[in-house]
C-alpha cells in the first residue's frame, strides 16, 4: 500500500531532479579539472608550465571533488525528503478508511496514525478450554488410555451449520494461567486465510483434538440417565430382561457418552423408552437406528 499527497509530491520531485542535475554538472567539472591537472603535471616535468600554474590546476581538481561530494549529499537529502512525502505500508493487506484527510497536517515526531492495514493472509483465533478437560486428557495419556496426536492438524473452525473451514489450524500456545472466575485456560491457534474469507473480529467455534482414545465404548447420551450424580444404563441381558446398572462415564463425543466402567463390549442397552423400563422387565428389543447425522449404538 502506497499513498501520497499530490500537493507535496511535485516540489520534492523537482528538488530531486535539480540535485541530480547539479551532481551531473559537478562531475563534468571534476572530469575537466582532472584532465587539466594531469596535463599540467606532465608539462611541469619539461618546465613548459610554471609551478604556480600546476598548483592552480591541482587546487581546481580538489575543489571540483569537493563540489561533487556536496552535490551528492544534496541529492541524498532531496531523495530523503521525497521519501517522506510518500507513506508506504510495511505489510501487504487490506487498508481501513483513512483517519486523516488530504492536506491535513501530520508530524513524524508525533506518529500520527493515518490508517490501519491488516494482514489477512493468516489470522489468530483465541479460545478457551476448561482446565479439568485438559487435565483429564493429560491423565488419560499418562495412564495409557489415550495417545497424543498432532494438534497442528486437528484444530478446526466450525460454523453454526457444522460446516468445517477448509484450512486446518496450528496451535501456537496455551496460557500458563487459569482464569480464577471461569476456570478456563486461554489458547491461541493460527489459521491460513487464502482468499481473505475470514475477517478479524468474526465469532467462530473451534474443535480441537488433543488425544486419541482407542478401544472405548460409546453409547448415545439418551441411553444414560443421571440420578443424584450417578449415571445409570438399562442393560438387556440374554433373556431380554432389563438390568439397571450404574456406570462411570467419560468424555462426551458429539451425541455420545464414553463409558469407562460398568459396561462390556457386545452388551445391549436401551435407547428409546428408557423411562418406561423397570428392573426385571422382559422386553422385545429392536436395533436402534441412528439419526442421519449422528452416531448410534445398539
Amino acid at each position: 500500500m502506497t499513498c501520497c499527497s499530490r500537493s507535496t509530491l511535485p516540489p520534492f520531485q523537482a528538488a530531486v531532479d535539480a540535485a541530480r542535475a547539479q551532481l551531473a554538472r559537478t562531475e563534468s567539472s571534476l572530469a575537466l579539472a582532472g584532465q587539466q591537472a594531469d596535463r599540467a603535471q606532465n608539462l611541469l616535468r619539461t618546465n613548459a608550465v610554471s609551478k604556480e600554474q600546476f598548483d592552480v590546476a591541482f587546487a581546481s581538481r580538489k575543489q571540483a571533488e569537493a563540489e561533487v561530494a556536496a552535490a551528492r549529499a544534496n541529492l541524498q537529502t532531496a531523495e530523503l525528503n521525497l521519501g517522506y512525502s510518500s507513506v508506504h505500508s510495511p505489510i501487504d493487506g487490506r487498508i481501513s478508511a483513512a483517519l486523516v484527510t488530504e492536506g491535513a497536517f501530520v508530524r513524524q515526531e508525533e506518529a500520527t496514525q493515518m490508517a490501519t492495514v491488516r494482514d489477512l493472509s493468516s489470522l489468530y483465533v483465541d479460545f478457551t478450554a476448561p482446565l479439568p478437560d485438559l487435565t483429564k486428557v493429560q491423565q488419560n495419556v499418562a495412564a495409557g488410555a489415550s495417545s497424543t496426536t498432532d494438534v497442528n492438524g486437528t484444530i478446526e473452525l466450525v460454523d453454526n451449520g457444522e460446516k468445517v473451514y477448509g484450512q486446518p489450524g496450528r496451535l501456537l500456545f496455551s496460557s500458563a494461567v487459569v482464569n480464577e472466575t471461569t476456570g478456563q485456560v486461554s489458547l491461541r491457534a493460527e489459521f491460513k486465510n487464502p482468499g481473505n474469507t475470514l475477517l478479524p473480529g468474526t465469532y467462530v467455534r473451534v474443535r480441537m483434538t488433543q488425544g486419541v482414545a482407542r478401544q472405548v465404548l460409546l453409547v448415545p447420551q439418551r441411553a444414560v440417565s443421571e440420578l443424584q450424580g450417578r449415571y445409570q444404563i438399562a442393560v438387556v441381558d440374554s433373556e431380554n430382561k432389563i438390568n439397571i446398572r450404574t456406570v462411570k462415564v467419560g468424555e462426551r463425543v458429539g451425541t455420545m457418552w464414553v463409558i469407562d466402567e460398568g459396561l462390556h463390549p457386545g452388551e445391549r442397552v436401551v435407547v428409546e423408552g428408557l423411562q418406561k423400563v423397570r428392573p426385571g422387565m422382559v422386553v422385545h428389543p429392536t436395533p436402534f437406528v441412528a439419526e442421519p447425522t449422528k452416531t448410534g449404538a445398539n
